[in-house]
């Protein structure tokens, strides 16, 4: 059964407002605990965001999960940001390969296992980022 665009970005805006126990949120503690979360995820991108916007940019054009139409370019921002600071936090070089699995990751913790699909799904799109990601360390920084 296909659901459609519509359908799937319905299913998205339901996800994420789910919390991590997966129930609906209702609260307005819950809404101030996402809102800074969103507030902090800005601030630490901050320093990267050209970089996040590449890899907003080349997440639309590959559009993984089939959810980019022309209307709705930021549709992949908060998942470009978790991967610039997932690659970040890494504090070293990763591979294509490590870079493919840590993209899976977050498309699975914001999407789900079945959106998300396949981890090798996301090959191409991890050695554009590992590209993009080279010249945005900070030299010496390829060990």
């Amino acid at each position: 059964m296909s659901v459609g665009v519509d359908g799937v970005k319905r299913w998205i805006r339901r996800r994420r407002n789910q919390d991590a126990a997966g129930a609906v949120a209702n609260s307005d503690a819950w809404e101030a605990r996402v809102r800074s979360e969103h507030v902090a995820r800005k601030a630490r991108v901050g320093p990267y965001r050209d970089l996040a916007d590449e890899i907003l940019a080349l997440l639309s054009r590959h559009d993984p999960i089939g959810i980019n139409v022309e209307d709705n370019t930021d549709e992949y921002d908060p998942e470009a940001e978790t991967i610039v600071l997932r690659l970040v936090d890494a504090g070293t070089i990763l591979s294509a390969d490590e870079i493919k699995v840590l993209v899976h990751e977050e498309f699975v913790r914001w999407f789900g296992d079945g959106i998300a699909g396949p981890v090798e799904r996301y090959r191409r799109i991890a050695q554009e980022i590992r590209e993009l990601w080279r010249p945005a360390l900070p030299a010496g920084g390829d060990g």
